[in-house]
């Protein structure tokens, strides 16, 4: 979506029939397509943040090398590395710092599966925030998990 013309849910749905003419969807997709979890987001705090920042990154992919065992604590102390390939979801640039977002479309229906949830991406999102520091040289001042089924923003 374009983020600057996605402000309400008509034109969340005209973005999505626009990107059926030009075959980037399927009509099926877009028939799958939740508009109301889509304007949820879009009008929950982190996503008017993502819509007012100007250094806006979506669906990055990279690729950052570690030591096996700080990765995997039961890994012998050598020097074997793992190469850690990824895609962020979003991050985006507030006062010279990034903020970083996953998002999860996990079923949570409970403040326990919030919480279980939060613990079962946080290596995740540990790996996500180290590599997009290293890469960028900046700094990442908050990570936010994004509940889409719940609406709701975790900070890790």
């Amino acid at each position: 979506l374009e983020l600057d013309r996605a402000g309400t849910r008509d034109e969340i749905n005209r973005q999505i029939g626009s990107m059926v003419e030009r075959q980037l969807l399927t009509e099926e997709e877009a028939k799958a397509a939740d508009i109301e979890m889509i304007y949820g987001f879009l009008d929950s705090e982190t996503g008017r943040r993502i819509r007012s920042a100007v250094n806006v990154r979506r669906e990055v992919p990279f690729n950052y090398r570690k030591k096996a065992c700080e990765v995997m604590k039961d890994w012998a102390s050598n020097d074997d590395t793992l190469l850690i390939q990824g895609v962020i979801d979003c991050f985006f640039e507030e006062e010279g710092q990034w903020v970083l977002v996953d998002y999860k479309t996990d079923y949570v229906d409970s403040e326990e599966k919030v919480t279980q949830t939060a613990d079962r991406y946080r290596i995740q999102i540990d790996l996500y925030t180290e590599a997009l520091e290293q890469i960028t040289g900046k700094p990442v001042k908050e990570r936010i998990l994004c509940l889409l089924s719940i609406n709701r923003a975790v900070k890790m």
